[in-house]
Protein backbone atom coordinates (compact mmCIF):
# COMPACT_ATOMS: atom_id res chain seq x y z
CA UNK A 1 0.00 0.00 0.00
CA UNK A 2 2.96 2.44 0.47
CA UNK A 3 4.19 1.79 -2.70
CA UNK A 4 0.47 2.95 -4.37
CA UNK A 5 0.34 5.43 -2.55
CA UNK A 6 3.88 6.69 -2.77
CA UNK A 7 3.35 6.39 -6.77
CA UNK A 8 0.54 8.24 -6.68
CA UNK A 9 1.41 10.99 -5.06
CA UNK A 10 4.46 11.10 -6.87
CA UNK A 11 2.62 11.56 -9.73
CA UNK A 12 0.49 13.92 -8.80
CA UNK A 13 2.73 16.27 -7.74
CA UNK A 14 4.97 15.20 -10.87
CA UNK A 15 1.41 16.40 -12.90
CA UNK A 16 1.22 19.84 -11.30
CA UNK A 17 4.85 21.05 -11.83
CA UNK A 18 4.84 19.89 -15.38
CA UNK A 19 1.54 21.44 -15.84
CA UNK A 20 2.82 24.77 -14.29
CA UNK A 21 6.11 24.53 -16.45
CA UNK A 22 3.63 23.62 -19.52
CA UNK A 23 1.66 26.37 -19.19
CA UNK A 24 4.62 29.02 -18.73
CA UNK A 25 6.32 27.95 -22.06
CA UNK A 26 3.50 27.60 -24.19
CA UNK A 27 2.41 31.31 -22.81
CA UNK A 28 6.09 32.44 -23.44
CA UNK A 29 7.05 30.63 -26.92
CA UNK A 30 4.03 28.69 -28.07
CA UNK A 31 6.11 25.68 -28.90
CA UNK A 32 3.83 22.35 -29.06
CA UNK A 33 5.63 19.85 -27.60
CA UNK A 34 3.49 16.27 -28.53
CA UNK A 35 1.98 16.32 -24.72
CA UNK A 36 0.26 19.47 -25.34
CA UNK A 37 -1.73 18.79 -28.59
CA UNK A 38 -3.56 16.15 -26.19
CA UNK A 39 -3.53 19.03 -23.40
CA UNK A 40 -4.30 21.86 -25.19
CA UNK A 41 -7.32 19.82 -27.26
CA UNK A 42 -9.75 21.01 -24.15
CA UNK A 43 -8.27 24.87 -24.80
CA UNK A 44 -12.14 25.52 -25.93
CA UNK A 45 -13.45 24.68 -22.65
CA UNK A 46 -14.72 27.01 -19.72
CA UNK A 47 -11.36 26.16 -18.19
CA UNK A 48 -8.17 28.14 -17.11
CA UNK A 49 -5.21 27.19 -18.99
CA UNK A 50 -2.91 26.29 -16.21
CA UNK A 51 -5.78 24.07 -14.95
CA UNK A 52 -6.11 22.00 -18.53
CA UNK A 53 -2.26 21.73 -18.33
CA UNK A 54 -2.40 20.56 -14.53
CA UNK A 55 -5.73 17.95 -14.84
CA UNK A 56 -4.90 17.00 -18.05
CA UNK A 57 -1.57 15.41 -17.13
CA UNK A 58 -2.74 14.10 -14.02
CA UNK A 59 -4.30 10.77 -15.35
CA UNK A 60 -1.64 9.90 -17.68
CA UNK A 61 1.06 10.42 -15.15
CA UNK A 62 -0.24 8.81 -11.97
CA UNK A 63 -0.84 5.56 -14.50
CA UNK A 64 2.58 5.81 -15.44
CA UNK A 65 4.01 6.30 -11.92
CA UNK A 66 1.95 3.55 -10.72
CA UNK A 67 2.87 1.19 -13.66
CA UNK A 68 6.86 2.01 -13.08
CA UNK A 69 7.05 2.05 -9.42
CA UNK A 70 5.27 -1.76 -9.17
CA UNK A 71 7.38 -2.66 -12.43
CA UNK A 72 10.45 -1.85 -10.74
CA UNK A 73 9.29 -3.67 -7.35
CA UNK A 74 8.60 -7.12 -9.32
CA UNK A 75 11.95 -6.82 -11.00
CA UNK A 76 13.14 -6.25 -7.40
CA UNK A 77 11.55 -9.26 -6.04
CA UNK A 78 12.81 -11.52 -9.37
CA UNK A 79 16.54 -10.50 -8.43
CA UNK A 80 15.70 -12.07 -4.48
CA UNK A 81 14.58 -15.04 -6.27
CA UNK A 82 17.15 -15.08 -8.34
CA UNK A 83 19.74 -14.37 -5.60
CA UNK A 84 18.47 -16.45 -3.08
CA UNK A 85 18.03 -19.88 -5.48
CA UNK A 86 22.06 -19.21 -6.20
CA UNK A 87 23.11 -19.28 -2.61
CA UNK A 88 21.86 -22.38 -1.56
Amino acid sequence: MYLFTAAVVAGFACSVVSGVISYFTYNMNHKNWTFDHVIFAFKGEPFNILAIAILGRIPITILDRVITTFAGFGVYKLYLNFKNRGSN
